[in-house]
């Protein structure tokens, strides 16, 4: 029997070996049984393939339809906006209800000034506008003194409308102004 000491040395020795040729050449060689033999190593896995340019490709198509689709957004939103700057005479106000669905046509002599710093002016408008103020767009929507117009701009013509809704009963006002 051998001492203690030299099978603790043995061991050391042999895991020395093990974990040299697994961390210095990747694998240990594969064994059959066999002492001696060494059976041939397995090929090398292929390369692996780069995805870089892949992602790079997605990235530069992403940033191209987004810079499309902001161009539209953008676009199409402040060319409503732009024509609805300037002094507008106030033709026509009709006021419609939902109960009987009549409407009732009356002739304005007055003018809205819409400035592109967000003032207005007006002079002999309608109650619903003071003297001057501050308004806010969003969309097809023009708040003027708390109160949410619909509007559009078609060519010379500017159409503003409100509509107030209570307990199922509901009375539109619509403004029909022409360019000044």
């Amino acid at each position: 029997m051998r001492p203690l000491s030299i099978l603790f040395f043995q061991s050391i020795c042999f895991a020395i070996a093990f974990f040299y040729v697994l961390i210095v050449e990747g694998n240990p060689p594969p064994y059959d049984g066999n002492y001696g033999q060494q059976l041939p190593l397995p090929p090398p896995p292929p390369p692996k393939k780069s995805m870089v340019l892949p992602i790079v490709i997605i990235a530069i198509v992403a940033i191209v339809v987004i810079a499309v689709v902001l161009f539209f957004v953008f676009s199409n939103s402040g060319s409503n906006a732009a024509s609805l700057y300037g002094t507008w005479d106030i033709d026509t106000m009709e006021i419609g209800t939902s109960i009987t669905g009549a409407a009732v046509t009356t002739d304005v002599d007055g003018t809205i000034t819409f400035n592109s710093d967000g003032t207005y002016t007006s002079d002999g408008a309608p109650a619903y506008f003071s003297d001057s103020g501050t308004y806010t767009m969003s969309g097809n929507t023009i708040t003027i003194n708390s109160l949410e117009w619909d509007y559009s701009v078609s060519g010379n013509s500017l159409t503003l409308e409100y509509e107030i809704s209570m307990m199922g009963f509901g009375t539109t006002t619509t403004f029909h102004c022409s360019s000044a």
